[in-house]
């Protein structure tokens, strides 16, 4: 991230060689006020590229505020709100960093698993109550039931 506060001196240092620059500007022989003229240029665009790497991270911070805003938790794992991109998300990864990682179904096995830091979930209803898991839901009978 950028340090705002050194985008502002830069901008102040350029407006001060700018306005140096205009005073002296006669006293100055042509060579010597081009070469001001091109320093003060080169700040201007470091300023600039300063400026829009801000807005740029400003964007995303945004953005990452509002997604922020359509998770939930449920069967132990994030979801979205989203239509685009509803999860589920990684329960580990998410609470760690913040980061939504998207969860993937695994061939072979029952639930989903994160390929990032290889968290495994059991949705409920899919497979056994592990420990990691969400609740398995009622059996339809019990064996203790008469038909």
């Amino acid at each position: 991230m950028i340090d705002t506060s050194a985008v502002l001196s830069s901008g102040s240092a350029l407006v001060t060689a700018l306005r140096g620059l205009a005073a002296t500007a006669d006293a100055l022989s042509k060579a010597d006020l081009k070469g001001r003229i091109l320093d003060a240029q080169g700040q201007a665009l470091e300023l600039q590229e300063k400026f829009f790497t801000l807005v740029r991270e400003n964007d995303e911070l945004r953005e990452d505020r509002e997604f922020k805003k359509t998770i939930t938790f449920k069967d132990g794992m994030y979801w979205s709100s989203r239509p685009e991109n509803p999860g589920p998300f990684c329960p580990t990864c998410y609470g760690k960093t913040g980061k939504a990682i998207p969860m993937l179904e695994k061939v072979g096995l029952v639930g989903r698993w994160c390929g990032a830091c290889k968290t495994h979930v059991v949705e409920s209803g899919t497979g056994p109550n592990l420990p990691w898991s969400s609740p398995a839901p009622e059996p339809a009978f019990r064996r203790d039931q008469e038909f």
